[in-house]
């Protein structure tokens, strides 16, 4: 089953978007994160967080509606996001999408991309997603084409872009990935001192 959680981050309801929604199984609306889903007139399967940042109609429209709420104290060890992936994977997420989890603070980014090590144990693909950017994390062979290629961006000659981060690295990569590289000198690097 594909969950989709919405985060509380910007998110643009682009056409990719919109279809990533409603191509869902599950949807969990995590606290503020719900309010994505307003405009398309859809009520999340299940609503997690504290509930802080979540418009009190909204939720007051879930409580009437009988959407599952998982209501946690402010003071928590775990972000809401955190929570809700927990609880996908608990019930049985056999692929994963974040929205709303990029763009707004750097901080809140990043700890949101290293969620996504918490499916690798439970070999469920993991994504977080914008309407700009897919970013996957995998120990697993991944396959990327197509249209998902195709990026808009200001310069016609940038692509994808495709790192591969030294994570727990046990053997080396035998992946062929290969795109054209500019032809200029690389600038040297100038230590800090």
């Amino acid at each position: 089953m594909h969950w989709v959680l919405l985060a509380n981050g910007p998110l643009t309801l682009s056409p990719v978007i919109r279809q990533v929604i409603f191509s869902a199984d599950r949807l969990i609306g995590v606290d503020g994160g719900s309010r994505h889903l307003r405009p398309l007139d859809v009520r999340p399967h299940l609503a997690v967080g504290d509930m802080d940042s979540i418009p009190q109609d909204l939720l007051q429209d879930y409580r009437q509606a009988g959407v599952e709420l998982h209501l946690h104290p402010p003071k928590k060890d775990a972000t809401d996001l955190e929570l809700a992936l927990e609880l996908a994977l608990a019930r049985g997420a056999s692929s994963i999408s974040i929205l709303g989890g990029t763009g707004g603070r750097l901080d809140h980014t990043l700890g949101n991309l290293f969620l996504l090590s918490r499916c690798l144990p439970a070999g469920v693909p993991a994504r977080i997603m914008d309407q700009e950017q897919c970013v996957h994390l995998t120990d697993q062979s991944l396959s990327i084409s197509g249209a998902s290629l195709r990026m808009r961006c200001d310069r016609p000659e940038a692509g994808p872009s495709i790192i591969f981060p030294p994570i727990r690295a046990t053997r080396p990569c035998g992946c062929r990935a290969f795109w054209p590289l500019p032809r200029r000198r690389p600038r040297p690097v100038v230590p800090l001192r």
